[in-house]
């Protein structure tokens, strides 16, 4: 709360660049320019727009089959604090205890800080990048699929400080939609739906079951939904931590 605000509007900018044997097209500072929206190409039945802002829709085959709310573009790029990728830290620096949420607007002028986002050549791997230069730290998460373990999300954390830096993290994603939720039943029913949602934790494993209580009808009838959405994770490993982007 006693930062100074910082008000530099930087330069966009863009070129390729090569990350893991990969190409990607990067575009510094794209913050500075208006949201805009983009899609994820796949080999499979796999699909996601997504905004600039970090907002998106995504899920298999149609709109039917949606892991995240499937919107117009105007609300999933107002959709980024509720929808999608969220990491929060708790960070020690010069003897104080500092929090950073990258990617959020309400952070915005609290820190020094560049955003850039990559997106590889062949149109099926988005990376977001936001590099605290106060706090000396590069927090980096990317978008990839693969037909068996449909939409991954892989994060890195970059120490560009030289010393050790004490840092608590929270990462995860926000707005799982359970199995068996329509599109026209997202608009018409909307928050009747959290009352069906049921999420749960399999105990002693990563693998978390986002489902229904039962299919929404106006009958007196056992109307089960057998089917779920699964998300699991491999938590925070020596892959999360990196070098930085050359």
């Amino acid at each position: 709360g006693k930062n100074l605000i910082q008000a530099d509007e930087p330069e966009v900018s863009g070129k390729f660049v090569t990350i893991d044997g990969e190409e990607f097209y990067e575009i510094r500072n794209y913050d500075s320019m208006l949201p805009f929206f983009m899609s994820l190409a796949s080999d499979s039945n796999l699909w996601m727009f997504i905004s600039s802002t970090g907002g998106l829709s995504a899920g298999r085959v149609n709109s039917d089959n949606a892991l995240f709310p499937y919107y117009t573009d105007d609300k999933i790029h107002e959709s980024s604090d509720t929808t999608g990728s969220k990491t929060i830290m708790h960070v020690s620096h010069n003897g104080k205890m500092l929090l950073w949420e990258p990617f959020s607007a309400r952070y915005s002028g609290i820190y020094r800080t560049e955003r850039n986002i990559y997106k590889c050549t062949t149109g099926n791997k988005l990376i977001f990048e936001e590099k605290n230069l106060d706090l000396e730290l590069t927090f980096r998460y990317g978008w990839m699929n693969a037909d068996k373990f449909g939409w991954i999300k892989k994060n890195w954390l970059v120490n560009d400080s030289g010393h050790t830096i004490e840092v608590y993290l929270l990462d995860g994603i926000q707005n799982i939609l359970p199995y068996g939720i329509q599109s026209l039943g997202q608009t018409q029913y909307s928050t009747l739906l959290d009352a069906y949602k049921k999420c749960e934790l399999i105990k002693n494993s990563n693998l978390a079951l986002f489902r229904m209580e039962a299919i929404l009808v106006d009958k007196a009838e056992p109307n089960e939904v057998l089917k779920v959405t699964t998300v699991w994770h491999i938590g925070i490993c020596k892959h999360l931590f990196a070098e930085p982007l050359g």
